[in-house]
């Protein structure tokens, strides 16, 4: 629950949104003996209060950064191939708070990003020249242009494919804009 609302979507059972930490002013972890406003749940409750402004202007800036610099081989990369790109990550935000009216109103805003990129070691089995040269089938004939050729062969003398694919991958979250009026 985030400032007394549930966020656990019903049908599927996950949550519906997970808050930037700089967003968190406290958490309350409730594990037994829950008071009736919880009775639809078993198990524990975590209850979140979100940060809100002050009369002050306060915020933050942060970025936490991952390269592969420092990763090892993977250990389905042969050591005969270069050793691929594995991952980069980069999580970034900042948050900002402050007055909208002096003592009376206030405001509270975050955004958290990230972008991750990663290299995926391919080392799977598919048929050797001889082996493609020996199908007949027409049908099968006319999808094997969809599988690669091999490129290495394993211990036993069966066709490999070795290869690298590169996905990234890219959110964004946005937290609760929050204002409180005394």
């Amino acid at each position: 629950m985030i400032n007394g609302v549930n966020l656990n979507d019903p049908a599927q059972n996950q949550i519906t949104f997970q808050p930037s930490i700089n967003t968190v002013s406290e958490f309350k972890v409730d594990n037994s003996t829950f008071s009736a406003e919880y009775g639809r749940n078993s198990g524990a409750i975590v209850n979140i209060a979100t940060r809100s402004g002050a009369n002050d202007f306060h915020g933050e800036a942060f970025e936490f950064f991952r390269d592969d610099a420092l990763d090892s081989r993977n250990a389905f990369n042969q050591p005969s191939r270069r050793r691929s790109r594995r991952s980069s990550r980069n999580q970034f935000g900042a948050n900002l708070g402050g007055p909208i009216v002096k003592n009376r109103t206030f405001f509270f805003g975050t955004y958290e990003g990230l972008r991750q990129r990663q290299g995926i070691d391919i080392n799977s089995g598919v048929l050797r020249d001889d082996q493609r040269a020996a199908v007949t089938d027409p049908v099968s004939r006319n999808l094997l242009p969809l599988i690669p050729t091999a490129n290495a062969i394993g211990a036993s003398g069966e066709g490999r494919f070795l290869g690298v694919g590169h996905g990234a991958g890219r959110t964004s979250t946005s937290g609760p804009a929050t204002s409180a009026t005394t």
